[in-house]
């Protein structure tokens, strides 16, 4: 199901919205399709990594989906207005350690998941896209 014609790339990564009809799943070719299980179609189609999806993560209402990809950028999206809202590359990513106030600097693809709770705790200086 998670093909549309003329676009066979391999699926490398899969979440479903809090939405439960919509999924967002990722390819092997760095873009992202939005897919509505309900009617077994693609809403819309994201690209901006230049290499394969390997995390997605809606926000709780499922209007935002951060991806992050072997490019190593993590990208955040907005899901109503179809576009790109910022572009955090690995340099950009620096985590609070809230146990010792240390500073560590994480790279996206070393992430298994987003948690959008996380996100007001990480000192990023994005670039807009």
């Amino acid at each position: 199901m998670w093909h549309e014609t003329g676009h066979r790339e391999e699926v490398t990564c899969i979440t479903q919205s809090p939405q439960p009809q919509f999924f967002a799943v990722g390819y092997a070719d760095g873009s992202i399709r939005l897919w509505n299980a309900s009617i077994g179609s693609v809403v819309t189609t994201f690209n901006g990594h230049k290499k394969a999806i390997t995390a997605l993560a809606f926000d709780a209402a499922g209007v935002r989906l951060a991806s992050g990809s072997q490019d190593t950028d993590l990208i955040l999206w907005d899901i109503i207005g179809e576009a790109g809202l910022y572009r955090y590359e690995p340099i950009d990513l620096l985590i609070r350690d809230t146990y010792n106030g240390l500073d560590s600097g994480v790279t996206v693809t070393k992430l298994q998941k987003f948690d959008f709770f996380l996100l007001p705790m990480i000192n990023l200086q994005p670039r807009l896209l």
